[in-house]
């Protein structure tokens, strides 16, 4: 039978009753919804359910499905509270007379904080503004001291969440309004945020003390916040504040004001933009899905849905959320700038060890989790058997990719710039259960990441988390590139490890005697091994309903290994930590950059076999960042026998959008009596590519920032010098650090520092 096909056009649909209306007359497996180009503001999400099976819904050109309003009439504001010198270049809106009664306002979210829709959002030409906050861009405040101090379970001294906490900045003194304040902070650690609603903020004794619901952690001297939503820190373009009592939005726009054409979007719809539930074999491509507060696709308990070639951005919490059923799939989309989880996945049956069979493929990820910042990334697998392949991801405050549970696999994805504001994390993380196995992290670079304070691991196994298969992988520039945190049969084998210190770090804190290492493996390690549950979508672990164990003839048939698991809890005894690491490749010659051990890492088992060190003439184009080993190689003569890097990272003849591929590499060069910067620019496409760079050089106490615009002709390389600012000696002492990187997603960063001049 022939397939019908129904048009759609913005001309003759005016609401979301319009086209429900037109899914729900044609439902039948051979039906066609194109929807032509143009903009599509829904005031109420569409559904597709049972009755839909077999649809196929498409845009043609551009097609936006809109979650916002577009705002219009907006004068020169001339509120008091205006900082003086913003007068004149503030706008405002009002929110009334254009139709919005009353707008999202901020609420508290986080880590460890169920997901709520987000406030809403203004978008200017498509991008999205910022919040008014204090400080600017991504700076924070201090921590100054608490009011009641006690102490946490590693004994460090803690603030009670209810006394509040002392800040030393005279800022706040200027600000008129604080009746809606609220304030972001890592308030004990690098990896735990929560947003708060301040409730007292005293400027005279420089206190704050904030409202409930509270976060998960007390308040620690020296910890990171900044304060939101303050319309006298209104001062720059492209920061934004909502009146919530006169509904009125304040706002500085990126240029000019009053551009012809300006795009001014508010962000108002809380459900998804569409939900297709119980549905089979229903396809969505071509579709680009924006401007919403909540989550722009839900699918949950289907089969065989597909989300192809899709562009999903501006979203308030998820991009897609998909739930539950089986042989679901996102692929060939580009999903970024989303407040929480770019594509999260909850599937599979962990008590039958059933696979899902999710498939996230060749996805464009990029500024995920730009408002709860902490555990949502673009990539969150929970269950059993799901694949996250061919994706390119960058640019994230936290992880990348975040799974829970049973035969993942992870391959063929390049990773860079992210955990770009927490530390103590990992661009691929897993942790804290035994009997998670069967999973498999291999043939992915990852590179160039970020991190503050206990910094950043490629690939985290913590928590005695056990068996992880990690073969084949590039790691360039990760601090520890793969953390062992206490479990056991891992294999290691033949990944590259360029400048990452160390490569490997290995602890064995299962066996250690430290309270907390003890407390974790005694009660909730052994709990989480002896009844296995499946995990809800707020990752939070529910009732068993078959009393299943890693002692049972289903998990020992597949995970063998869960004998001696098994075997050490009945001589109550402690569990040692155990690894093959094996014909993997280091880069720099320097046996401080090879494994690391930590946490009564002696203590563990570890099997250290046919490793080589390589130089740089075992790379294709060391000084272009080409970290490709050669085949005649001395590392491939010594025991390496990885996978080349082709095949990484997306697969872009089957995508519709694609972002550029260009290389910087950095380095400090002597140029006669003089010393010079070197920045090298490839283009490794057979397209053109342009945009800046920009180069920040870091010294003791210091720095400076600076642009270089660059185009290139397909597969062209350049070379831009720029001056020195430290004298040579300083590079070489290690005290600067040279870093690239460019808002022009595609542009691969690099680092220099100085014991690589």
């Amino acid at each position: 039978m022939d397939t019908k096909t129904v048009i759609i056009t913005s001309e003759t649909v005016k609401t979301s009753a319009d086209i429900q209306k037109i899914l729900d007359q044609n439902r039948s497996a051979e039906t066609e919804i194109a929807f032509r180009e143009g903009e599509y503001y829904l005031d109420a999400g569409l559904r597709l359910g049972k009755e839909h099976n077999g649809m196929r819904l498409r845009g043609e050109g551009k097609v936006r499905l809109i979650g916002g309003r577009r705002l219009h009439g907006w004068t020169v504001a001339e509120d008091a509270r205006i900082a003086p010198e913003a007068r004149g270049a503030v706008l405002v809106c009002n929110l009334k007379e254009n139709g919005i009664r009353c707008t999202g306002e901020i609420a508290s979210r986080g880590y460890n904080r169920p997901v709520v829709p987000s406030h809403s959002q203004l978008f200017i030409n498509g991008e999205l503004q910022s919040l008014t906050r204090y400080p600017k861009g991504d700076g924070f405040l201090k921590i100054s001291g608490v009011a009641e101090a006690e102490h946490d379970e590693w004994g460090e001294k803690s603030g009670r969440l209810e006394a509040g906490f002392y800040y030393d900045d005279d800022r706040p003194m200027r600000w008129k309004g604080k009746d809606d304040l609220w304030v972001h902070g890592y308030w004990s650690w690098d990896w735990a945020n929560s947003y708060e609603r301040v409730e007292e903020l005293d400027v005279a004794e420089r206190k704050i003390v904030n409202a409930p619901p509270y976060g998960n952690y007390g308040f620690k001297k020296g910890q990171r916040f900044c304060f939101l939503n303050i319309l006298e820190e209104l001062t720059e373009p492209g920061e934004y504040y909502i009146d919530q009592r006169e509904n009125l939005l304040y706002f500085i726009p990126p240029g000019e004001k009053n551009q012809p054409g300006m795009e001014v979007m508010l962000s108002l719809l809380e459900e998804p933009v569409l939900t297709v539930e119980n549905g089979r074999d229903i396809t969505i491509s071509g579709l680009q899905v924006e401007g919403t507060r909540g989550n722009a696709i839900l699918v949950e308990n289907c089969a065989g849905v597909a989300i192809d070639n899709c562009h999903i951005r501006n979203i308030g919490n998820h991009g897609v959320f998909i739930q539950g059923g089986k042989g679901n799939q996102v692929v060939h989309s580009t999903i970024h700038d989303c407040g929480d989880c770019g594509v999260k996945a909850v599937g599979g049956d962990r008590e039958a060890l059933e696979e899902a069979d999710f498939s996230i493929c060749n996805n464009h990820m990029y500024r995920i989790s730009q408002w709860s910042r902490c555990y949502q990334p673009p990539i969150l697998m929970t269950g059993v058997g799901m694949t996250a392949r061919n994706n390119l991801i960058h640019d994230c405050p936290h992880m990348a990719i975040l799974y829970w549970g049973n035969d993942m696999t992870i391959e063929d994805n390049e990773i860079y710039r992210v955990v770009m504001e927490t530390g103590d994390a990992g661009a691929i993380y897993i942790g804290k259960d035994f009997t998670y196995r069967g999973n498999r992290v291999c043939h992915n670079y990852v590179h160039h990441l970020g991190g503050v304070g206990m910094g950043t691991m490629g690939v985290y196994n913590d928590d005695c988390v056990s068996g992880t298969v990690m073969e084949d992988n590039y790691f360039v520039e990760t601090a520890r590139a793969v953390m062992l945190g206490g479990g056991r049969d891992f294999v290691v084998r033949n990944n590259v490890f360029i400048r990452c210190v160390p490569g490997i770090s290995v602890d064995s804190r299962g066996a250690d005697d430290y309270p907390v290492w003890r407390n974790m493996m005694t009660r909730i390690l052994k709990e989480r091994f002896y009844h296995i549950t499946n995990i809800d979508p707020e990752n939070r672990r529910l009732p068993g309903e078959k009393d299943i164990s890693g002692m049972d003839s289903l998990y020992l048939s597949r995970y063998p290994e869960l004998g001696d698991i098994h075997a050490y809890y009945e001589k109550s005894d402690v569990i040692p930590g155990s690894a093959v690491i094996q014909g993997n490749v280091f880069f720099p010659q320097d046996i401080k950059t090879n494994v690391w051990y930590s946490i009564s890492g002696e203590r563990g088992r570890y099997l250290y076999d046919e490793n080589v060190f390589a130089l740089q003439e075992d790379f294709r184009d060391a000084a272009w960042e080409d970290w490709e080993i050669r085949e005649d190689a001395r590392a491939s003569q010594k025991g390496y026998g990885g996978r080349s890097m082709e095949g990484i990272g997306l697969l872009k003849e089957l995508r519709r959008e694609n972002p550029c591929q260009v290389t910087t590499a950095l380095s400090v060069e002597r140029q006669g009596a003089g010393s010079a910067i070197r920045l090298r620019v490839w283009n490794r496409e057979e397209q053109a590519a342009r945009g800046t760079i920009l180069v920040e050089t870091k010294g003791k106490g210091w720095s400076r920032k600076r642009t270089v615009e660059f185009a290139l002709e397909p597969l062209e390389r350049k070379e831009y010098f720029l001056n020195l600012e430290a004298p040579w000696e300083e590079y070489e002492r290690e005290e600067c650090i040279l870093e690239a990187s460019s808002p022009v997603p595609g542009v691969r960063p690099s680092i220099c520092r100085g014991m690589d001049v």
